[in-house]
């Protein structure tokens, strides 16, 4: 059990670092410009992705206690 607490927070600290690179990002005004639309769209997925995926571990986490 302890194991996969320890898996969890690292999983969950490397998806959250990962959404804040995206975030980061997707608000750069430079980026905005001059990305293809393409781009920033699968972008904008893949953070609202690993948000969910952040989500759902965050919640998996809790229950373990």
């Amino acid at each position: 059990l302890a194991e996969e607490r320890e898996r969890l927070v690292k999983e969950i600290n490397e998806l959250a670092a990962d959404v804040g690179r995206l975030e980061a990002r997707l608000k750069d005004s430079d980026f905005l410009a001059k990305a293809p639309e393409k781009v920033v769209s699968q972008e904008q997925a893949r953070l609202n992705e690993r948000k969910e995926r952040l989500a759902r571990l965050q919640e998996e986490h809790g229950k373990l206690g």
